[in-house]
């Protein structure tokens, strides 16, 4: 059967903001971008794996003409568009605003959304990504997983400017949740069919089931790999996320990997940042602990899930040896997960049970406020690609300390290559909190220095980042970016 083709997209090159991607990223950063997104992903033997597809023109993408928004409002005004609820076979919900053609991005993850009476919501910090890549093109469908537990404080509203594709989350292991990934191929082939681009969010279910539903296209939309994780293998880790990381690299389905870190087009794949909040808000966080002091009790925040990897048990461990010590210390423990009861179980053997505070998850405002009073950030994580909480509390002048994987080194080793330990020895942790605590000057040059680190995870010089790599920049003409 004969495939309609889709009508071209005329060429309509925009001007970007003050501070574009070509001015902060170096003028020859949206032609590397360009060249990167152009390269044709090839089989073994050197041909092809697809043709290359245009960027600028044809079904290329382009910021939206008359409409610009910015980061600080990445979302736009609400347009009131009416919602129109569908069920789609494979288990997925679609719930997608009425509109007319435009250009069309697909993010596929697995991003947890839970139902609430007017649509959905997912944690607000994937949200604020995904708020820039909306802002950036004309309709965006977001893809997760739908929960059934009670909606957590962190979880923020998705604007119904967003299309929204739910499927059921697994539960019964590996087998059940292979099975479910291969039941939303079906799904995803129809929304990916109908998209100019797709953010695949690599490692995760519905990713690889996405990769695999690219195989059936006749035409294949551009596909952005985004990394979230360690890049580099690892000896214990599901066979799944080799498969995955495999397949980015190899280009299969056309994809073209970035991981997340400090923004780079030098590095192999590239590096777009893991953006938190706005410019604004990272400034704001500096300005309001402008006078901050390392005073006691010391203060050590932990955000993340509490599952073994995470190391949320070696920060208890961390604790009880500087009161050991003698230190007064207090620990506030953000988030939830399999292990909470049993590390409330361990706190308490530990003798922390006036000292270790269990927060579960907490909105960004009040988790501001921890960070606000936090003098250490403490991450002994087994892998990471870059840990978004760790950016926030440094904003707010909090010290970091944490594992050497991932991307952490390329930041870390900006503030103090110290900083930077091995998670099975609790006690080199513990002796750097107690250098600072003898000298609250030492604490003061890694705060600032965190502090200055932590502008670059900013929404507008991800929203930048992204621009050069999609060839935005102004002035760039189709064969340039091609050539």
């Amino acid at each position: 059967m004969a495939h309609r083709r889709r009508p071209e997209l005329p060429l309509r090159p925009q001007r970007l903001r003050q501070g574009s991607g070509r001015d902060r990223a170096g003028g020859s950063a949206a032609v590397a971008g360009a060249a990167w997104l152009a390269r044709p992903a090839r089989r073994r033997g050197g041909r092809p794996a697809h043709p290359p597809r245009p960027l600028l023109g044809g079904h290329g993408l382009r910021l939206v003409s008359g409409r610009q928004r910015t980061p600080l409002d990445p979302f736009g005004a609400d347009r009131n568009r009416a919602l129109v609820h569908l069920r789609l076979g494979g288990g997925g919900h679609r719930a997608r605003p009425s509109g007319g053609p435009g250009v069309r991005v697909v993010v596929v993850s697995d991003i947890p959304l839970w139902p609430t009476d007017s649509g959905w919501a997912a944690p607000h910090c994937d949200l604020s990504e995904v708020g820039v890549l909306r802002g950036l093109c004309d309709e965006l469908s977001l893809v997760g997983l739908a929960q059934t537990d009670r909606r957590p404080p962190h979880a923020a509203p998705v604007p119904k400017t967003v299309d929204v594709v739910a499927f059921a989350a697994p539960t019964g292991g590996k087998p059940a949740a292979i099975a479910a990934a291969a039941r939303a191929v079906p799904t995803l082939w129809r929304a990916l069919r109908r998209a100019d681009a797709a953010q695949l969010r690599l490692p995760s279910k519905l990713g690889a089931a996405a990769l695999a539903a690219l195989q059936g296209l006749p035409a294949r939309p551009v596909v952005w790999a985004r990394w979230g994780g360690e890049w580099g293998p690892r000896d214990a880790e599901p066979p799944t996320y080799r498969w995955q990381r495999w397949a980015a690299q190899r280009g299969l389905s056309g994809c073209r990997p970035t991981i997340v870190g400090p923004a780079s087009f030098d590095s192999n794949p590239p590096r777009l940042p893991n953006p938190t909040r706005s410019a604004a808000e990272l400034a704001a966080a500096a300005v309001a602990t402008a006078g901050k002091r390392l005073t006691a009790p010391i203060r050590i925040l932990f955000c993340g899930r509490l599952a073994a990897d995470k190391g949320c048990g070696q920060v208890l461990e961390i604790v009880a040896e500087l009161r050991r010590r003698g230190l007064a210390v207090r620990v506030d423990i953000l988030g939830d997960g399999p292990e909470r009861a049993a590390l409330e179980g361990r706190a308490q053997s530990l003798g922390l049970a006036g000292a270790a505070c269990f927060y579960g998850w907490l909105d960004p405002a009040s988790q501001d406020q921890l960070a606000s009073h936090a003098h250490f950030a403490l991450l002994p994580s087994v892998t990471e690609g870059w840990p978004r909480s760790l950016s926030e509390a440094m904003a707010w002048r909090v010290v970091p300390l944490a594992t050497p994987v991932g991307a952490i080194p390329n930041v870390l080793n900006s503030v103090d290559p110290c900083l930077l330990l091995p998670r099975d020895k609790p006690s080199r942790w513990a002796d750097r909190i107690e250098a600072a605590a003898a000298d609250p000057a030492l604490w003061r040059f890694w705060a600032d220095r965190a502090a200055i680190q932590a502008q670059q995870f900013s929404l507008e010089v991800y929203a930048d980042a992204v621009s050069a790599l999609w060839a935005f920049a102004e002035n760039l003409e189709p064969a340039e970016a091609l050539r």
